[in-house]
């Protein structure tokens, strides 16, 4: 999975955009790259307390009883499966946000070549809750890939198309579910299950790749350095 797609840019880019269309790309791809590391962290947590119950009850088979040890690391197993849902929850709100952010700074930017790119024009999206895309699932726009569509090559259409049609078909596997929409904003009492239960890490991992690809051809198509378009294929 890219967090930052890849990496930045030698070269300047995104001269033509207005300096609140740079930092609302960066802010959005900082920020879902911010939220995966705290998923991370909490998953690594929820799996070693995990493994610590199953070995302190190896322990209690063997003598008998279920100690301290145990019931301690069954409280830290319980404690942090409830931070990873949370955190879970607000990576692929943020992971849908920079997909929104990215694909319609990439729409513009092909559509209406030179031409200067504004906030303002492009009507940056707030962050919105995944239950909104999982209702309107059509609010996640697909890339330009029109083969008119000037400067992007057709190694980049493929990669992009891939990525997006990788996110649509994990918002699918995720409506499958059935499941109340909020469950995907919020803990619900008649929810018992993890939210992972409903696809919802396969669907952040998703958004959060198709929003680096389409960032990282926004700053090849924009880039003043040469290298980095001629390596790229930009």
């Amino acid at each position: 999975m890219n967090l930052l797609p890849r990496e930045f840019p030698t070269g300047r880019w995104g001269e033509q955009f207005d300096i609140g269309v740079v930092d609302g790309l960066l802010e959005a791809a900082m920020t879902a790259n911010d939220c995966v590391q705290a998923f991370a962290a909490a998953y690594l947590a929820e799996s070693v307390s995990n493994q610590q119950i199953r070995d302190a009850e190896l322990v209690g088979e063997r003598s008998g009883s279920f100690g301290v040890r145990a019931a301690s690391a069954s409280e830290r197993y319980s404690a942090s499966t409830d931070h990873f849902d949370a955190l879970l929850r607000q990576w692929a709100r943020h992971a849908l946000h920079l997909a929104r952010i990215s694909t319609a700074v990439l729409h513009r930017l092909c559509t209406q070549r030179g031409a200067r790119i504004s906030a303002e024009h492009l009507r940056l999206a707030d962050v919105v809750a995944v239950s909104t895309l999982y209702v309107t699932p059509q609010m996640l726009a697909a890339p330009p890939l029109a083969t008119a569509m000037t400067g992007i090559d057709e190694v980049s259409r493929a990669l992009l198309a891939s990525a997006y049609n990788r996110a649509f078909a994990a918002l699918r596997v995720a409506r499958d579910h059935q499941a109340p929409p909020e469950v995907f904003d919020q803990d619900l009492p008649e929810v018992e299950e993890s939210i992972t239960a409903f696809g919802l890490l396969e669907l952040a991992e998703a958004l959060h790749d198709y929003g680096a690809n389409t960032l990282w051809e926004i700053f090849v198509l924009t880039s003043s350095d040469t290298t980095t378009k001629s390596t790229l294929g930009g």
